[in-house]
Formats: C-alpha cells, structure tokens, sequence
C-alpha cells in the first residue's frame, strides 16, 4: 500500500493500559499489511506522510492534536479520526437538554458553565428513565463522556480539521448523522492482543464476568449465580486489574464470559473480540446493534432473565458451544483482522 501514516500517540485519562495496547495494535497491524507508519511527534513527519490517523480516545482533544489538523492540509496530509470512545445514542436530540449539551465548545472553563451542564445532564438521566429510551436509573454522569466526545467532534468537525471520520458501531454513525457529521462505519478488527488462543490450558471456569459489578449489575449477577449454582456451576466475577497477558489467560480458562452493556445503546467491541480471540462463548444481552457479528453463529444473546438458563444449555452441550467459538474466533482472525479492515478504509 502506498501509504505512509502518521499517528497521534494515544494519550490515557485513566485507561493507560487499554491505551498502549490499542497504539501497538494499529503500529504492528498497519505495518503487517505494507503501511508505513509513524508516531506523530512534531509536525516535520507530517512533511513525508500521506496520512494523519487520530485514535479518538483517551485525552485526544487536547491543544496539540488540533495543532497537527491545522498543519496537516499544509503537506496534503489527509487527516482521520477512528473514533473508539462511546457517543450519546441516537435520538437524543428529541432531549432540550442534550441540544443545550451539544451546542457548546469542548471547553469548560467556569463553575457557571459547569454547573449548567451539571443540571443538564441530570436532567438527560430523568428524562431517559421512561420511553423512549427506558435506559433506568442511569446516573447523570455516565452521560458526561458521551456529550464530551460529541462535542469535540462536531467542532472539529465544523472547524475543518478532520477529512473523515470512521465509527465502529452503526449506533454511533447514526447519532453523528443526527448532529450533521458525516461518518464511515468500520467494523472494530481483531489483533491478538485482544486475546488468543493458549495451547494446552484447561477450561475450568464455567462462566466469567469482567467489569465493575454496579448495584444493577450486581442483582443480575447474583440471580445468575444462583441460578448457575443450582445446576451445579460458578460465575467468576473479576472487578479489576485484568489485563493483558493475565485476561488473555483467564479467558482461555472461561467456558463462557457474559457481556452486560456498559451503556443501554450499545455493546462494547472490545470485549466481544477478547473473547472470540481466546475462544470462549461470548454470551451477551439482547442488542440490535451488533454488526458485523450474528447471534447463534458467532455469539449467543438472551433477555436478562434468561441469560443463567441460556448459559446452563451451553454449559451442558460442549459440541454446540465449540461450534459457536469455533466459527467466531475464525471469523475475527481472517476477514476482521484489524490490518486488512484498516488498511483498506484508509486506502480509500
């Protein structure tokens, strides 16, 4: 590929791990395909690149990223944004609220003007307990990243500084449109830091759960786990420091890892893809929006209520669920290998 690619350093604001992975991903991923590639440092490399890649996550609005949109055009260095973190979901502009969110700068510079977000986003929370969203008793602020993340791209955006713009979720790509954002939807691709399969090691973990048991969360889990018990197996919950090697690990253990929404509006790639890679069956909640990946093929999806009972069947029939983390694991590695789908987007 004639490409030479600069890309921004992913910068962390408290996921340093996820960070440096993902940087490790596009560098080795892009060069294994033929892409010359890059760490942005100053904006001399962008005198011999063809290409600018921003990784739209962590710290990426700060002040030196829009230095090297601005300076980029300069050496008709295209420049993109693949933006990774979650954006609001779509609709919600039917919220007053969320039009006064997303009408203001990125910046947040007094008490006041924090203060009137503070009372927005409270009342985005209220507002989107009942239809048409029914997203619950969600706290104010786990809007706050989504709205943030929105309104740096739109100004971005409207200021010029980006030439496309690719999203990894069609909920994502929906809601851009609905602000005036012209987007790309690219499946997120697999590299085997995400996880992989491990020789010889025993599956002797019936169901996992990674993440932050929250207080839904956790009546969940323990309705799973009783229900699991009583059929004779085990729910595993790990609520920190799993990383890397070590969740590499663990998965190639779990038989099954269960996948609760972060957000309502939207299942997390990443997760889906650690445990595809270290096959094990990925069991997730009931979600329109889950493209490129098809339930009873490379995944298995159930109601909340019937996600124990769905975990018990597989646990039971060995042949059905190898078939299922079979066929998603050869999907990940060959047609969604991060290098070919990133490659070619960027080629375009």
């Amino acid at each position: 590929m004639a490409l030479k690619i600069s890309l921004m350093p992913i910068v962390s604001d408290g996921h340093g791990d996820l960070c440096a992975s993902i940087e490790e991903m596009v560098v080795d991923s892009l060069r294994s395909v033929g892409v010359g590639i890059q760490v942005y440092s100053n904006p001399d490399d962008l005198k011999s690149a063809s290409d600018f890649l921003l990784v739209g996550l962590g710290q990426w609005g700060r002040g030196s990223v829009r230095e090297a949109l601005r300076e980029a055009p300069k050496y008709g260095v295209r420049r993109t944004l693949w933006q990774l973190e979650t954006l609001p979901p779509p609709e919600i502009l039917k919220s007053i609220a969320a039009r006064f969110l997303l009408r203001r700068t990125p910046d947040r510079v007094t008490g006041l003007a924090r203060l009137a977000d503070k009372l927005a986003l409270k009342r985005i929370s209220r507002e989107t307990r009942g239809p048409p969203w029914c997203y619950g008793d969600l706290e104010s602020r786990r809007f706050s990243l989504p709205f943030r993340e929105a309104r740096r791209i739109r100004a971005i955006w409207r200021d010029g500084l980006v030439d496309k713009i690719i999203v990894s979720m069609e909920s994502r790509l929906n809601f851009l449109r609905s602000i005036g954002v012209d987007s790309t939807f690219v499946p997120l691709g697999y590299h085997p830091l995400w996880g992989r399969p491990l020789d010889k090691m025993e599956r002797d973990l019936d169901v996992v759960f990674i993440g932050i048991p929250t207080p839904a969360r956790m009546r969940l889990l323990d309705h799973m786990q009783a229900r699991l018990s009583g059929a004779g197996f085990h729910l595993t919950v790990v609520e920190r420091d799993c990383y890397g090697d070590q969740r590499t690990e663990l998965l190639n253990r779990a038989k099954i890892l269960i996948h609760l929404r972060n957000y309502p509006w939207e299942l997390t790639r990443m997760r889906m893809l650690m445990a595809m890679g270290c096959k094990a069956l990925l069991m997730a909640e009931e979600s329109e929006d889950i493209k490129p990946f098809l339930p009873g093929r490379h995944m298995v999806m159930a109601r909340h209520e019937n996600l124990a009972d769905t975990a018990i069947y597989y646990l039971r029939h060995e042949e059905a669920r190898a078939e299922i983390t079979q066929q998603a694991y050869s999907f990940v590695s060959t047609e969604l290998e991060l290098g070919k789908i990133l490659g070619k987007e960027l080629m375009e």
